[in-house]
């Protein structure tokens, strides 16, 4: 009979954690029949479902003639994003930005946003989440979401107390808000610079409420 040869055929990991490898293990030459036994118990010629690791085989002829073989089937590193996120100085403010470090699988990266952008870096964001699909050279992908903080909004009432009569400055207006009252800076139009305004005489006062990082 011929010598007894082998031919193999290997399918290769093309991502992280997935059982996408196989290997095809044939005899040639020889005398048949062939058997086929695995490492893992497996008696056919090819297996599939593979993950990364090591696999041996002993194949035999009809005359006992045996060939062993072993391989590693190696994946490529996993996808990872580190992201850097920074939050927007207010609550209604498109200055937030998220940068992204991406690393792992097969390069080029192709990178696709919620908001439409497709770039590694995404800017000018107001507050709210944001969803990122990230997809190597062989289509293996990861996806992400991140949340984009904004300041709490800057709430105002006023309590007015009338003058009690026409001529005489005892009126007032008092201001309560949803933050903390020496964290806000009042700029009232008569000059005032306090929450609370006193000794007003009739007539129409506005006010302009802002917090320490400038937002109104």
């Amino acid at each position: 009979p011929a010598d007894l040869s082998y031919n193999v055929e290997r399918g290769e990991l093309n991502c992280a954690d997935v059982q996408s490898g196989s290997l095809e293990f044939s005899l040639v030459g020889g005398v048949l029949p062939y058997t086929y036994e695995w490492a893992n118990g497996e008696t056919i010629n090819r297996i599939d479902n593979l993950t990364e690791g090591f696999y041996q085989i002993t194949a035999t002829d009809g005359n006992d003639c045996q060939i062993e073989y072993s391989t590693q089937l190696n994946a490529p590193e996993p996808l990872e994003i580190i992201e850097n996120i920074f939050s927007t100085e207010c609550s209604d403010d498109p200055s937030g930005t998220i940068t992204l470090e991406i690393s792992g699988g097969t390069s080029s990266y192709e990178i696709a946003w919620s908001n439409g952008s497709t770039g590694s870096s995404i800017e000018e964001l107001s507050p709210g989440t944001y969803s990122v699909t990230v997809i190597d050279d062989n289509g293996c992908q990861i996806s992400k979401s991140y949340e984009v903080e904004g300041s709490e909004s800057i709430q105002v009432d006023a309590i007015v107390e009338n003058v009690s009569c026409n001529g005489i400055d005892n009126g007032s207006i008092s201001l309560l808000s949803n933050s903390v009252a020496n964290e806000l800076i009042f700029a009232w139009s008569n000059g005032a610079d306090e929450a609370v305004v006193e000794n007003l005489s009739a007539g129409s006062y506005s006010v302009t409420v802002s917090n320490l990082e400038g937002c109104q």
